[in-house]
């Protein structure tokens, strides 16, 4: 009898560490999943970062053109302000 319940829980124990190892094995592979998943999610965050700082970039350059346009129009002006003071300077001198 005791042989006989002996063989049983070896037989048991077989399975449970069949089990165990099983269990172990499928716990392995959510872990690496797991760590995949928060890898991509940091990726999708940096590729977030990554376009928004393009689109301020963008928008920076922009605003640069335009100040850029801005400034040679006021260049041209003060160019025509100063040879129309010099002009009246010589209209002075003459008169």
């Amino acid at each position: 009898m005791l042989k006989c319940t002996n063989n049983k829980l070896r037989l048991c124990l077989r399975i449970s560490l069949k089990a165990i190892m099983k269990l172990q094995g499928c716990l392995s592979r959510l872990v690496l999943m797991y760590s995949s998943i928060l890898v991509l999610a940091e990726l999708e965050s940096f590729k977030m970062e990554y376009a928004n700082a393009r689109l301020e970039c963008n928008a920076a350059d922009e605003r640069a053109n335009i100040l850029a346009s801005e400034v040679i129009g006021l260049e041209e002006k003060a160019r025509r302000l100063r040879s129309n003071e010099l002009k009246l300077e010589r209209q002075l001198e003459n008169s």
